[in-house]
């Protein structure tokens, strides 16, 4: 289960990750796996947030913006090769997350 026992947030990544699944042409899959694959996207999800909110103290803001959210989800995503990821000097707007 997700770190810290949040059944709200597994809750909404079970029906996430069974509307991915049906839209894809499952007809159908076993709990186990439901479980198992709401829990990574939940930590995914946790993951890429506590980047963000990083980002956002490192600049002194209080709360995330979205260049906040680009930049997590390309610290997340710079294992798998994105575009842009490596590069310092690029604009967020190019990122290939964003794209």
């Amino acid at each position: 289960k997700v770190a810290g026992g949040d059944e709200f947030a597994q809750a909404i990544a079970k029906i996430a990750v069974a509307q991915v699944c049906k839209s894809k042409g499952f007809q159908g899959f076993q709990q186990s796996a439901l479980e198992t694959m709401s829990d990574v996207i939940a930590r995914y999800i946790m993951s890429i947030g506590k980047s963000a909110n990083c980002y956002a103290n490192l600049a002194g803001r209080a709360e995330c913006n979205i260049f906040d959210v680009i930049q997590g989800l390309e610290d997340m995503g710079s294992a798998q090769g994105f575009t842009g990821a490596s590069d310092i000097d690029h604009w967020l707007e190019d990122s290939g997350v964003v794209r």
